[in-house]
């Protein structure tokens, strides 16, 4: 079973940036000059800007400066400006745009135990198609991919995990170099995740879309009341055999 949160999605990022740099004490600009659609700009604290030439993407929470080319995460641009350690901000970060309600979490699971399994589907269920991508291809134990086999090894996995998760896998196009792993409520897909495993990628992980981030990854199998939350799903696939949790 997977249950929807209440999260934040791209569109919603614009109030998680303004909020934290409000709080930083950094000076922002919502429009204006340098400022373009779909950005937030700030004077950028890795060269000797004269102006608000720093753009912090709301889609996305990168930043680029046109005045000396940097760009990176959020997290990059707050470490430099505010000379705080990357774990307080990744924190932050994380506390504005991605937090769990476990409370929340927990009542469900115990609904799901108390329920008809059936009738907690359907009431969480969203009602939409998703197909995987043209190129996508299944995980097979003969098939020989130049990068997946090197990244599942420095992993201890195997194509074994990989074809229990239903996962699959892109060799070209626009998810090429990336295994995707699918969301689920019972056998349905509700969208997936593409996982860089070339170590080519600027973006380590891209969803199919927003509606991915109204779900948390892998109650489907989860077996009592007790649950722990970790960060994401090879977390999840390391710990399943020994207890139940939620990333």
């Amino acid at each position: 079973m997977v249950i929807k949160r209440e999260t934040t999605v791209a569109s919603d990022y614009r109030q998680a940036i303004t909020e934290i740099l409000t709080e930083e004490g950094i000076e922002y600009f919502e429009g204006g000059k340098n400022v373009s659609h779909g950005s937030i700009n700030i004077q950028c604290p890795f060269c000797s800007d004269h102006s608000n030439h720093c753009g912090i993407f709301i889609d996305s929470m990168r930043f680029h400066c046109w005045l000396c080319g940097e760009t990176g995460q959020f997290v990059k641009l707050l470490k430099e400006a505010t000379h705080k350690s990357e774990h307080i901000l990744r924190n932050l970060i994380r506390e504005k745009t991605q937090e769990v309600d476990v409370e929340g979490i927990k009542e469900k699971v115990h609904s799901y135990h108390s329920a008809d399994q059936r009738d907690v589907i359907e009431e969480i269920s969203m009602k939409r198609e998703v197909t995987w991508p043209e190129l996508a291809k299944k995980i097979r134990k003969g098939y020989k991919y130049p990068f997946l086999n090197e990244w599942l090894k420095k992993r201890g996995y195997t194509k074994k995990v990989l074809q229990k998760h239903k996962c699959r896998i892109c060799l070209s196009g626009f998810w090429g170099g990336r295994l995707l792993v699918p969301i689920l409520i019972g056998n349905e897909i509700k969208g997936f995740v593409g996982v860089d495993v070339t170590g080519e990628k600027e973006v380590k992980y891209k969803m199919s879309d927003a509606v991915c981030k109204d779900y948390v990854y892998g109650l489907d199998s989860i077996e009592g009341d007790t649950i722990i939350i970790v960060e994401g799903i090879l977390d999840q696939w390391r710990t399943e055999k020994t207890t139940q949790y939620c990333p």
